[in-house]
């Protein structure tokens, strides 16, 4: 290995360039345990990691387990295991062997055919603290841990812990969080700090095959000046503080609050926020091929038993006098809501028997926030300036100033029915086909 290996890659980058030969001997950085790729969206990180990765292992071990990680196995799948077969697929030095349903879980093997080396690469997903445990007791010779910021700490400390073959190394890739996230201050910067890993920060402008089509495309998702937009299009570590729409107004020319609704409506859905100590909401959204998706109407009331919300919904459901045909209502099922949701089920059997009386979907607060501000930033979603509450509500809604002291970024829990209930909304308006 006195020379390094020519790797098939589509003119590299001078920072990728960097990853996929950092650990080559006589680099600079090749003593380092860890790489640190971290910067925007799209800027080539997972897969540069990913090769680079495949390749030091395959160079390095024989018959060792390694580790693919992401957030969850699908993920992983996706972003990882798949664009790593095609690229090894045009290298003829390469024999990839995938298995799906294994007693051991998910895995490739790869073998390098010149070298004789064949090492086993295990799937895994960090969605939370009970994913550990699928770690624990493994010994491996290295890991890839991709959007590693989105793990618990827990999975990412075991992960670490079992990660302990001699000469073995890591290689985490992230899009850059508020500052205050515990993960920098008890892992990564720390490693940077004493010199066991090799941070790189990554941009756009860093990926040669992102074309300006594309990249002006990516762009446009995040709202101008929002925690967003600094973050995945910018890659800065910027704090959560604020407006959390702060591009929002209610000016026409703006497009994000309409004054005329479209003639055109061809579909309906329902969303709703139950409140004990503050308000109950429902919000009707109508799809517009013309215009995209609209808040048309907006409920607010409180104080009312659930026999009472559940008649208001019946008159709620109504357009020019007439019952809509809905695609689905959903219902938050928390601080009560699950009783109100069995009230609609028994008022309403034409529309429970059709299964689409349901528990909103919830997955993460903060990425259904993001979601939602490039819908309304991007025009997908609308309001009516008849909605007059929530477009108040949207326009004031803030981040938690104090939460941020604890390394946790959330909303504002004032004033906040109407941009819940419409989370929820978008939640299932991008799950239907």
């Amino acid at each position: 290995m006195s020379s390094k290996p020519n790797f098939v890659w589509k003119t590299p980058s001078p920072k990728q360039e960097q990853i996929l030969y950092w650990w080559w001997p006589g680099n600079p950085y090749a003593n380092c345990s860890y790489i640190e790729l971290e910067g925007a969206v799209r800027s080539g990180k997972t897969i540069t990691a990913s090769y680079s990765f495949i390749n030091w292992a395959s160079y390095t071990f024989d018959q060792e387990d390694l580790a693919l990680c992401s957030k969850t196995i699908g993920t992983c799948l996706r972003n990882i295991v798949r664009p790593l077969k095609r690229i090894l697929s045009e290298e003829p030095n390469y024999e990839v062997k995938e298995y799906r349903a294994s007693a051991e879980g998910h895995r490739l093997e790869v073998t390098d055919i010149g070298l004789d080396h064949t090492n086993s690469f295990f799937v895994y997903g960090g969605k939370d603290e009970s994913s550990q445990d699928l770690i624990q007791g493994k010994t491996l010779a290295g890991a890839l841990a991709d959007e590693v910021l989105l793990y618990p700490l827990s999975f990412l400390n075991q992960l670490l812990s079992r990660t302990s073959v001699e000469n073995s190394k890591v290689w985490f890739t992230f899009n850059p969080t508020g500052p205050t996230d515990p993960m920098y201050s008890e892992i990564l910067d720390p490693y940077v700090a004493d010199g066991r890993a090799y941070y790189l920060h990554l941009t756009m402008d860093d990926n040669p095959d992102l074309s300006e089509e594309a990249r002006t495309r990516i762009e446009s998702q995040w709202p101008v000046g929002s925690v967003w937009h600094s973050r995945n299009v910018l890659g800065k570590r910027v704090t959560a503080e604020g407006a959390i729409f702060p591009f929002f107004n209610d000016r026409p020319e703006n497009g994000f609050v309409i004054d005329k609704l479209p003639t055109d409506f061809n579909r309906w859905i329902v969303s709703g926020d139950y409140g004990q100590d503050h308000p109950t909401t429902y919000g009707l959204y109508a799809h517009s091929p013309s215009m995209g998706w609209i808040l048309v109407k907006e409920y607010y009331d409180r104080m009312k038993t659930n026999v009472e919300y559940s008649k208001d919904f019946g008159e709620f459901i109504k357009w020019d006098g007439k019952d809509l045909l809905l695609e689905e209502v959903d219902i938050d099922p928390g601080g009560g809501g699950l009783s109100l949701i069995t009230q609609l089920r028994t008022d309403y059997p034409q529309l429970a028997d059709r299964g689409i009386i349901n528990h909103a979907i919830k997955v993460d607060v903060n990425s259904e926030l993001q979601d939602l501000a490039s819908a309304l930033y991007t025009h997908k979603f609308r309001y009516y300036s008849g909605c007059k509450r929530s477009i108040i509500e949207t326009a004031n809604y803030r981040w938690n100033e104090k939460s941020k002291k604890s390394g946790k970024e959330e909303p504002l829990k004032e004033n906040d029915d109407g941009p819940s209930r419409d989370r929820y909304a978008w939640n299932r308006i991008m799950r239907l086909s």
